[in-house]
């Protein structure tokens, strides 16, 4: 997997979820881990909005996760001009 170097975060390039998902959600971006790893964002341009799938992969959710996602990946979204039209969209 290659890394995408920005100015917040790093977003990792995935060719498996690329060609998994890309034909279902739309351009992917590419996927952040956060510090320790308790979360994951795929990143996908479906044109009408940037959509961040975020999950838990250790069992945490948005409750108790200690890793700093939420303004890092809203920052990312408003430094590459697409922050009107981000979401996260939480799965299991």
């Amino acid at each position: 997997m290659a890394t995408v170097p920005n100015a917040e975060i790093e977003l990792i390039h995935d060719p498996i979820v690329e060609e998994d998902f890309g034909h279902i959600y739309g351009k992917y971006l590419g996927t952040f881990f956060s510090a320790s790893g308790q979360v994951r964002a795929d990143l996908f341009d479906r044109v009408i909005d940037v959509v961040a799938y975020v999950c838990f992969p250790t069992g945490l959710n948005p409750g108790n996760v200690e890793d700093r996602y939420f303004n890092e990946l809203h920052a990312y979204a408003k430094s590459h001009g697409f922050g009107d039209r981000f979401r996260l969209l939480y799965v299991e």
